[in-house]
């Protein structure tokens, strides 16, 4: 009668016998591993042997750790040649060559094995003619793209990079977009005019946004040190430079230091000694020397009047005057040149009604041209734009009884115009 021997077993994958399982020199077998286990005398557990020939080619072990790629994953490398060295880290275990030879249950160089069907796979990818169902295409040579992408149906390549020029584009396979009138997409062009190249058609080419605190939202900078930002602030928008800028603050525009949170207050200046601006258009005033009431400058004019006669010549009187107006004071001049006696001079059309009526004043003039020289006054009447012309603080009346006579004059006087 024969006698069946059987040794310890295990149908469990992946179980090895501890050391309170088996005796020194006793046998364990893993049934669903196809695996020899035995006992040294020093207490430790052993693997005899290994059938890897039996093993499932789907799963890969290497000293009994299971590796969770499949051969067919691990097969696809578009066109890489790994040295052994480097193929030997899968899932953080250093294999030996041995162990990786084992690729599609065949037995063979690893290295060989994975770059033939690296090859294999990037001659099927390396299309001639885009087909619709292409989503991927490698090529080389010219900006058509060394990797391009499409829809599902489309033709046209919806992104493309272009490894040897160092260009990236999205939605253009253009490599310079920044001059074109037409054109939408993003290039990232390395080695031409801009690295940056945003273009849209009736919308934002590049929207950039901060959250939750204010600061700059783009940083300029030249080999490395700050040199500009465009920032926010409660709100609004800051444009600084690297040590001054301006902040708008809803309907007014306030200067700050290169911080575009941090505003100033009588630092900064508008232009210098030989890098002027030419004209400034205001509708308002100018606050000189301070912000109070009296320091506001709200009017600036200067033109021509003519004086008119407003005395008792009936004579013919030529005229010209000019003036200059200052806030609310107004200083004119003026040339009056008559053919006939004067025995009163009264003179109408200045350039702003007074303010109110003025006592007599002194106002320089030249009396009667070819014979005499000497002071003037003269009295403004109110509510009018005329004027007498006196020869003395009494309001003896000026005369002029030659012929040819004139005269010349300048004077100084308050409107609220």
């Amino acid at each position: 009668m024969s006698t069946t021997i059987q040794i310890k077993r295990s149908s469990t994958a992946s179980a090895i016998p501890v050391t309170g399982d088996i005796a020194v020199g006793e046998l364990a077998v893993n049934l669903a591993d196809k695996r020899l286990y035995t006992k040294q005398s020093d207490g430790t557990i052993i693997e005899l042997s290994t059938s890897p020939t039996d093993l499932d080619a789907d799963t890969l072990r290497i000293d009994g750790v299971e590796i969770t790629a499949s051969a067919t994953e691990l097969n696809k490398l578009d066109g890489f040649t790994g040295s052994t060295t480097e193929l030997n880290i899968l899932d953080g275990v250093t294999a030996t060559t041995a162990e990786l030879n084992f690729v599609d249950g065949v037995t063979s160089n690893i290295q060989t094995q994975l770059n033939g069907k690296a090859t294999t796979a990037q001659g099927a990818l390396a299309d001639t003619a885009v087909q619709p169902d292409d989503d991927v295409e490698f090529n080389t040579g010219s900006f058509t793209g060394d990797v391009s992408f499409y829809e599902d149906t489309g033709t046209t390549a919806k992104m493309v990079w272009d490894a040897g020029a160092e260009i990236l584009g999205v939605g253009t396979t253009a490599q310079d977009i920044f001059g074109s009138s037409s054109q939408t997409g993003v290039v990232l062009n390395r080695t031409l005019y801009a690295a940056i190249q945003a273009n849209n058609d009736g919308a934002n080419a590049a929207i950039f946004n901060r959250l939750t605190s204010d600061g700059s939202i783009l940083q300029f900078r030249k080999d490395g040190s700050t040199v500009g930002a465009i920032g926010a602030f409660a709100s609004s928008t800051s444009f600084c430079g690297a040590s001054a800028g301006i902040y708008f603050n809803g309907t007014n525009i306030n200067p700050t230091t290169g911080d575009p949170t941090v505003r100033t207050d009588g630092v900064s200046d508008i232009g210098q000694v030989t890098q002027r601006f030419r004209d400034l258009y205001l509708s308002g005033g100018v606050f000189l020397g301070g912000t109070g009431a009296a320091n506001k400058l709200d009017d600036y004019e200067e033109g021509s009047w003519t004086p008119t006669n407003n005395g008792d010549s009936t004579g013919t009187v030529t005229s010209t005057g000019s003036y200059t107006k200052v806030g609310k004071q107004v200083t004119v001049q003026g040339v009056i040149r008559i053919d006939s006696d004067f025995t009163s001079i009264g003179l109408a059309g200045l350039p702003f009604m007074p303010s109110g009526s003025t006592g007599i004043s002194s106002v320089r003039g030249i009396f009667n041209t070819f014979s005499e020289s000497r002071d003037l006054y003269t009295r403004l009447i109110q509510g009018t734009t005329l004027f007498n012309v006196y020869l003395d603080l009494n309001g003896t009346p000026a005369y002029l009884a030659t012929t040819d006579g004139s005269i010349r004059f300048l004077m100084s006087y308050e409107t609220d115009a």
